[in-house]
């Protein structure tokens, strides 16, 4: 994914290999060829039991959704945008919810997606 000041690569974009490590990639672009890249190695996991554990703990009540609606109705908008630019072959607009403000915020070489206030 590229945005206005970065480039996000997956190594491995679907699924993380189970039981082991996978990288992801920060590139300013500011040297050629992706020389400026930063690696960041995220630790092994299984992405299904983490996934399973999360959904059984919001069923019990144990635990809120962390992203309501109003956040998959974004995300919706930026796939259709993606695939909208993809038959047109140019940059198209997000279209947006009233009020709603989809953005990430960059810590410490780390990203952290902050939820839709729509």
């Amino acid at each position: 994914m590229a945005g206005d000041g970065l480039i996000f690569m997956l190594e491995i974009p679907f699924n993380a290999p189970l039981g082991g490590a996978t990288r992801i990639f920060l590139d300013d672009a500011s040297a050629p060829g992706g020389a400026s890249a930063v690696a960041e190695t995220l630790s092994p996991c299984d992405m299904y039991t983490l996934q399973g554990d999360a959904f059984s703990q919001v069923v019990r009540g144990d635990i809120a959704l962390p992203y309501g609606l109003d956040d998959a109705i974004c995300n919706m908008r930026i796939l259709d945008a993606l695939f909208k630019s993809g038959n047109s072959g140019r940059w198209e607009d997000v279209e947006r919810m009233q009020n709603c403000q989809c953005r990430c915020s960059r810590g410490k070489q780390q990203w952290v997606r902050k939820p839709a206030r729509c």
